[in-house]
């Protein structure tokens, strides 16, 4: 079961996302021989604290360094889950699109239970993420921020999946080729 009301799918994997209940009531014969259209559409999380993106300014939940790295082991495991389930459905898309093709004649595919699998634990993967308020910036490089109070001002943490500890940050309307490390100001 999925635990949000929306799932992340799209079949060229650039992850929009799509009411859940048009993937729930798939069997798995099926599940991959239907036409499914994609919008882009967030699910509701007024009930979860959550960080922003860097349009807002405001983030629910800032993290202290200590709060940061206490947080790495769970987001090393939900990570490499997301990337290897990535890998899965990358490697199945043929056959998958295959099927998609098929839908008119009953479809279904060998691999439509291992793809929706995937999809359901990126998407619990992702969203257990992101309750905890760490904001996901890419999931090939694993890289993700922390919003965080520096000099008065947000700005976030950054850390990439295979670093041992955060050691890095940037402005909120910078990224990954600007961060500093924690002992530096920007130039």
């Amino acid at each position: 079961m999925i635990p949000r009301d929306y799932l992340i799918v799209n079949w060229q994997l650039d992850f929009n996302v799509i009411p859940s209940e048009h993937v729930m009531n798939f069997d798995v014969t099926t599940c991959c021989s239907a036409k499914l259209k994609c919008v882009r559409q967030r699910a509701s999380i007024s009930d979860t604290p959550m960080a922003r993106d860097e349009n807002e300014t405001s983030p629910d939940r800032v993290f202290s360094l200590f709060e940061a790295n206490q947080l790495i082991p769970q987001l090393q495991s939900h990570l490499s889950t997301v990337q290897r389930c990535k890998a899965i459905l990358i490697n199945t898309r043929e056959e998958v699109g295959k099927a998609a093709a098929n839908a008119p004649l009953g479809g279904g595919t060998a691999v439509g239970a291992r793809y929706v699998k995937s999809l359901q634990d990126i998407s619990t993967n992702l969203h257990a993420i992101h309750e905890l308020g760490v904001v996901v910036k890419d999931i090939d490089l694993g890289l993700c921020d922390f919003p965080h109070v520096r000099n008065g001002r947000v700005v976030y943490l950054c850390w990439k999946l295979g670093e041992s500890e955060v050691r890095w940050w940037h402005e909120v309307t910078t990224g990954y080729k600007d961060r500093c490390p924690i002992e530096e100001e920007p130039t």
